[in-house]
């Protein structure tokens, strides 16, 4: 067989050249190939190294919606975010929920990043819907009751008194003692707008099962 094959490699030499060349192009198409996935990866590793380093770093903030009594700057302090870091790093999640902590009268905050130097703040404002005299102090709520500030008693407004509280942290929803205080309150509080009840001076929910209305000086409502 051997003689065989070097007989056939003699009287057909151009054939033999011919496979020989089309091995040597497929193994340098390999090489090329090769050579080009080895490019793409380590230019891929650098863009990621430099993303994370030197390129998208933040360095400008936007603040969009109703800001209320806030400035721009104490929003941007608010949300824990400095300039110079990575972009791709800022813990968006986070500095939302930061804004309405700091700043009881945001109502809501949301942070997103936009390439390639960008952190945009979008807030809404909560507004006072009622004061409630609490055990640990006097405080305005919006309507989802969240403390807003801590204010003097008998101020005007929708006042409730009696209210027992088991913590209170401004930026924070209130804290009842009795589960269904917040449901119960924010009934009343309706009823009372709605029936346009302008001439009332304080509700009495010390026995939250048993609320007293005082109108005016001279009528009670149980």
């Amino acid at each position: 067989r051997e003689g065989a094959h070097l007989a056939s490699e003699r009287k057909n030499p151009g054939a033999n050249q011919q496979n020989r060349s089309r091995v040597k192009k497929r193994r340098r198409k390999r090489r090329l190939r090769l050579g080009i996935i080895l490019v793409v990866l380590v230019a891929c590793g650098v863009f990621a190294v430099l993303s994370l380093t030197t390129l998208f770093r933040v360095e400008t903030f936007t603040v969009s919606g109703d800001l209320g009594a806030y400035t721009k700057e104490q929003i941007i302090d608010a949300c824990g975010i400095a300039s110079g870091p990575n972009l791709f790093s800022a813990d968006t999640d986070g500095a939302s929920a930061r804004i309405p902590a700091q700043l009881p009268y945001i109502r809501t905050a949301t942070v997103r990043v936009r390439l390639p130097d960008q952190v945009a703040i979008a807030v809404t404002q909560s507004q006072s819907a009622a004061v409630i005299e609490t055990n640990l102090g006097c405080f305005e709520i919006d309507d989802a009751h969240k403390l807003l500030v801590q204010t003097d008693a008998g101020r005007p407004g929708q006042v409730f008194r009696g209210v027992q509280l088991s913590g209170a942290q401004l930026g924070q929803t209130a804290q009842y003692t009795d589960p269904n205080a917040a449901g119960i309150l924010s009934a009343i509080a309706d009823g009372l707008r709605d029936a346009e009840m302008d001439d009332v001076q304080y509700v009495d929910v010390t026995d939250l099962y048993a609320v007293r209305i005082q109108m005016n000086d001279l009528l009670t409502i149980k």
